[in-house]
C-alpha cells in the first residue's frame, strides 16, 4: 500500500482501540465497507496488539514497530550531516543507526537515533523532543552523552548521541566471568547515573540491561530515556492500551498505570541487580497474556536471589543474607517500603562490600557483630587484621627447637587474646565508654594497648610485633601522641629482640619516620628514610614486607623529599609507587602517590594539568568510596588548593569546606591535614576579600599548628604568609611585616635557594612595603620573587603573573 494507505490504517485503527474491545471487528467492518484490504491490515493490527509473545523484552505492544515492520524504516545512505553505516537497535520511539558526521565540519561516529512514524506520530515526536531536551541537561560520566539533535531537511526528528562500544550491562558481565564483587561495583556506578537524573528531577521509567552499555573500558552508560519523565510533569498515555515500557523490569505501579515515582526507577534496578547476579529474573513471566503478567507482577513474591541462581550455583553461598535482603527490599510491592532514594541502595551495596550493616537487614546484636568482625579482619587501620594475620604467620618467629610445641601454646595465647579484644569490641560491651553504640576503632586501640603486658607477658615477640601494629593505627588514625607512645617502646623491643639490622626492626623505625613526619619533624624523618629504605625495599622484593605498609611508606618518603625541596627525587619515588602498585593491582594505593604527583605539578605551577589529573581521582573516588571516607577528604583538598591558583574561588571554597566536614567524621581536631584545610580556607577568604573570616581561620590554624607541629613544617611559613597579607589589609602593617619576616626566615632556613615557596613570600612582604612606599626597600624583594619564579616555574601562571605586576606597579610608582 502507498502512504496515503497507511495513513488511513492507521488513523482507523486508533480509532478502534478507542472502542469497547468486544465491538471493535464489527466497528472496522463498518468503517470500511467494501475495501477488504483495508479491513484485513487493521484486523491484523488488532490481533497483533494483543500477542503475548515477546512481551517480555520487548515493549509490551510495540505498534509503531508492527507498522514500521511494513514500511521502510531504514532511511537513506545520508541523513542530515551524517551517513548512515547500519541499523543497531530498535524500540518503541524510534530506530537507532550507527552513523558517521560526514559534513566535512567533523569526523566522528554517533548512534542516530530517528523517530519512526507510528500510530501516534504527535505524542511519539513530542517524548523524542522531551528526550532531546532531557539528554541536554544530564552530563554524568555514566550517561551516554548527546552530541546533536534536531530536524533533517524532511522534518523528521532525530538524535546523534555517544557511540558506547560495547555490550548489556548482563552480557558484559557474563563474557568477563565477573566477581560477584566487581558485579556490584559496576552496578553502583548504574546506581550513580540513576540518582543523578533524580536528582535533576529526572525519573527514566525504562531502566533495563539493554538501556545499560559497558564500553570497552569498562565503563556502564545509561541510555535512552525517551519514556523519562520530569517530576511534576503531565503524563500523557500515546494510547490507551499502548503501555510504552518495559514489563519484565516494570513496576507494579507502573503496569497497572499508577502514579510513577523515583521508586519506579528502584523498582527496575532491583530486577536488572537480580538478573545480574542469578541470571534469572525475580518472577517468571514468560508465555503469559498481558493480563497475566500484570497479576504476577502485583501479587507474586520473588524467591530469595541465593536460591534462584541455576548457573551460577557456587555464588548462592555470597547471595545469602545481605544481597538477598537489599534485592528484595528494591523489589517491594509497595514504593512506600522500598528504598527511599537511589543513593539508598546504592549505599547499602557499598556497605555490603565493606562489611558493614545495611539498612535492609534488622539491626540485630548478633548481625552487627558479625559485621564488625568481617569488616574489621580486613580492614588496615582497625588493627584485627593484625592480630588475625599475626596468629596465622605466628611461626615465623619462633625458636627452631620444639617448634610445634611452642607454635600451639602460642596460638592458644594469641587466641584468647583475640576472644578478649573482640569482645570488648561490641557495643554492649561495659568495658568500652561507648556503651549501647558501636566502638570506634580507637576505642578498640585503645582497649587492646591496655590489655597487651597482661594478655601477651608470656609472648614478648608477638607482643612488640601487635604494639607496632596498633601504634600504625593510631598513626593512621591521626593520634599521634599515642602512635609516638606505641611505636617507640615497639621498636626499643624489637631492636632487643631480633637486633638492630632486622626487618621487623627496619618496619618499626620506619613507622616511627612516618611519624616523625607527619608531626613535621622533618630532619629526624629524612635520616631515618635515607638510612633506612634500601633494607626495607629489599625486604619488600623478597616477599618478606607487605606491599601496601611498603608502598604507603614509600609515599611518605616521596612527600617529605618534595616537603624538604627535592623533587626530583620525590618524582623518582612516586613513580616506583605508581609501576608497583600498578603490577600488584592495587589501585587505591597508586592513587595516594598520584595525588601526591599532583602536588608537584602545582608547587611547579603547571595548574591545568594538576587540575584535570586531580578531577579524574575524586570523580573515582566519589563513586568508589563512601561519601566520609578520609581519601576523599585528601583528594578534595587538592583539589580546592588548585582550583584556588587557578582563579577558581567558588568551587574552590565548596571543595575545602566538603573535605573539612568529611575529616571532622574520621579524626579528631588535633590531625595535622584537618588544620592545612583550614589553612587553604583562610587563603580563598582573603582572595575573595573577605579579609576579616580569613583572619579567624587562619588564627585558628596557628593554635592547631602550635600544638602538633613545629615553626619547620613547610606550610607554618605559608599560614604566616597569609596571616601577613591579611594583617595587611586589616591595617596592621606592623604586625603585617613582622610576620611575613618571620615567614621568609623559615623559607630561607629550611627549604634550598630558588625554592618557589621563598620567592612567593618574598613577592608578599614586597607587596606591604610597597603600599607603605617603601620602594627602595621593597624593590629588593619583588624583583627576587619574578627572577625565582620565572625559572622555577614550569610555565606561564597567576604566580608569576602576580610577581610582574607587583613589579610594574612598583616601577611606575618609583
Amino acid at each position: 500500500m502507498n502512504a496515503v494507505d497507511w495513513q488511513r490504517i492507521k488513523d482507523l485503527f486508533s480509532d478502534a482501540l478507542e472502542q469497547p474491545a468486544e465491538s471493535r471487528e464489527q466497528f472496522i467492518r463498518n468503517a470500511c465497507g467494501t475495501d477488504n484490504d483495508l479491513y484485513r491490515e487493521v484486523i491484523s493490527l488488532l490481533a497483533a496488539s494483543s500477542e503475548s509473545e515477546n512481551l517480555i523484552e520487548n515493549n509490551s505492544i510495540d505498534l509503531a514497530g508492527k507498522i514500521g515492520a511494513r514500511e521502510n524504516t531504514i532511511p537513506e545512505q545520508h541523513f542530515g550531516n551524517y551517513r548512515i553505516i547500519r541499523e543497531i537497535g530498535s524500540g518503541g520511539m524510534g530506530t537507532v543507526f550507527l552513523a558517521e558526521r560526514d559534513d566535512g565540519e567533523l569526523v566522528m561516529q554517533v548512534a542516530l537515533k530517528i523517530v519512526r512514524q507510528s500510530v501516534a506520530d504527535r505524542e511519539i515526536i513530542a517524548r523524542f523532543k522531551m528526550e532531546r531536551q532531557i539528554l541536554a541537561d544530564l552530563r554524568h560520566p555514566n550517561i551516554a552523552v548527546l552530541l546533536d539533535g534536531g530536524l533533517s531537511d524532511k522534518g523528521e526528528p532525530y538524535l546523534a548521541m555517544e557511540y558506547i562500544d560495547g555490550r548489556t550491562l548482563v552480557d558484559h558481565a557474563n563474557t568477563h566471568d565477573l566477581s560477584i564483587a566487581e558485579r556490584l561495583q559496576l552496578f553502583i556506578k548504574v546506581c550513580s547515573a540513576v540518582a543523578f537524573a533524580h536528582r535533576n528531577l529526572i525519573v527514566h521509567r525504562d531502566i533495563k540491561p539493554s538501556n545499560i552499555l559497558v564500553g570497552t573500558d569498562g565503563e556502564p552508560k545509561l541510555l535512552d530515556f525517551g519514556l523519562a519523565k520530569s517530576f511534576g510533569s503531565v503524563d500523557t498515555q500515546i494510547q490507551t492500551t499502548i503501555r510504552a515500557f518495559t514489563p519484565a523490569y516494570a513496576s507494579p505501579e507502573q503496569i497497572t498505570g499508577r502514579s510513577i515515582t523515583t521508586a519506579s526507577d528502584i523498582y527496575s534496578l532491583g530486577v536488572i541487580l537480580y538478573e545480574l547476579l542469578t541470571g534469572a529474573k525475580p518472577l517468571v513471566l514468560e508465555d503469559k497474556s498481558f493480563e497475566e503478567i500484570v497479576q504476577t507482577i502485583n501479587t507474586s513474591v520473588p524467591r530469595p536471589p541465593s536460591e534462584s541462581a541455576p548457573s551460577m550455583l557456587s555464588a548462592n553461598r555470597k547471595l545469602r543474607g545481605d544481597l538477598d535482603n537489599i534485592i528484595l527490599m528494591a523489589l517491594r510491592k509497595e514504593p512506600e517500603r522500598r528504598y527511599r532514594s537511589v543513593e539508598d541502595l546504592a549505599d547499602d551495596l557499598q556497605n555490603h562490600l565493606d562489611n558493614r550493616p545495611v539498612t535492609a537487614r534488622p539491626n540485630t546484636l548478633s548481625y552487627r557483630a558479625s559485621r564488625f568482625i568481617v569488616r574489621n579482619k580486613i580492614a588496615v587501620a582497625a588493627g584485627i587484621l593484625v592480630f588475625i594475620s599475626v596468629l596465622a604467620g605466628i611461626g615465623v618467629s619462633l625458636w627452631q627447637a620444639d617448634a610445634a610445641r611452642r607454635e600451639a601454646a602460642r596460638s592458644q595465647t594469641v587466641n584468647e587474646f583475640l576472644k578478649k579484644m573482640l569482645m570488648t569490641a561490641m557495643p554492649e560491651s561495659r568495658s568500652l565508654a561507648k556503651r549501647g553504640e558501636q566502638a570506634s576503632i580507637v576505642d578498640v586501640l585503645y582497649d587492646v594497648e591496655k590489655r597487651l603486658d597482661e594478655g601477651l607477658a608470656s609472648e614478648p615477640e608477638v607482643r612488640s610485633q601487635l604494639r607496632q601494629i596498633i601504634g600504625d593505627a593510631f598513626l593512621a588514625q591521626g593520634r599521634y601522641t599515642e602512635a609516638e607512645r606505641n611505636l617507640t617502646q615497639a621498636f626499643a623491643e624489637q631492636s632487643s629482640i631480633f637486633g638492630g639490622d632486622s626487618l621487623a626492626t627496619v618496619r618499626s623505625e620506619i613507622s616511627l619516620a612516618s611519624l616523625f613526619f607527619a608531626k613535621a619533624d622533618y630532619d629526624r624523618s629524612i635520616e631515618i628514610f635515607d638510612r633506612r629504605y634500601t633494607p626495607l625495599k629489599a625486604g619488600f622484593k623478597a616477599g618478606q614486607v607487605d606491599p601496601s605498609f611498603y608502598l604507603s611508606r614509600l609515599t611518605d618518603y616521596a612527600t617529605i623529599c618534595r616537603a624538604r625541596g627535592d623533587a626530583a627525587k620525590a618524582e623518582q619515588l612516586l613513580s616506583e609507587a605508581i609501576a608497583e602498585s600498578d603490577a600488584i593491582g592495587v589501585s587505591g594505593l597508586a592513587d595516594s602517590a598520584k595525588v601526591i604527583l599532583n602536588l608537584i605539578l602545582l608547587d611547579q605551577g603547571r595548574f591545568a594539568e594538576a587540575q584535570t589529573n586531580q578531577l579524574e581521582i575524586v570523580e573515582r573516588y566519589r563513586s568508589s568510596l563512601t561519601p566520609d571516607d578520609p581519601l576523599l577528604a585528601q583528594a578534595l583538598t587538592l583539589l580546592g588548593s588548585i582550583q584556588m591558583e587557578n582563579g577558581d574561588l567558588k568551587n574552590a571554597k565548596a571543595n575545602l569546606s566538603e573535605a573539612e566536614t568529611i575529616y571532622y567524621k574520621s579524626y579528631g581536631p588535633d590531625y595535622l591535614p584537618i588544620h592545612d584545610n583550614v589553612r587553604l580556607q583562610a587563603q580563598v577568604a582573603y582572595l575573595m576579600s573577605d579579609h576579616e573570616l580569613a583572619q579567624r581561620q587562619i588564627e585558628k590554624v596557628f593554635v592547631g599548628y602550635r600544638k602538633i607541629s613545629s615553626p619547620k613544617y613547610i606550610s607554618f611559613a605559608t599560614a604566616l604568609t597569609i596571616n601577613g597579607l591579611t594583617l595587611s589589609k586589616l591595617g596592621k602593617t606592623a604586625e603585617a611585616e613582622s610576620s611575613l619576616r618571620e615567614a621568609l626566615a623559615l623559607r630561607l632556613e629550611n627549604l634550598p635557594p630558588g625554592h618557589f615557596m621563598t620567592a612567593l613570600t618574598k613577592g608578599a612582604l614586597g607587596e606591604i612595603l610597597l603600599d607603605q612606599k617603601r620602594y627602595n626597600e621593597a624593590e629588593p624583594f619583588i624583583r627576587e620573587s619574578l627572577e625565582s619564579l620565572s625559572l622555577s616555574q614550569k610555565t606561564e601562571n597567576n604566580r608569576v603573573t602576580l610577581a610582574r605586576e607587583r613589579l610594574d606597579r612598583l616601577q611606575a610608582r618609583q
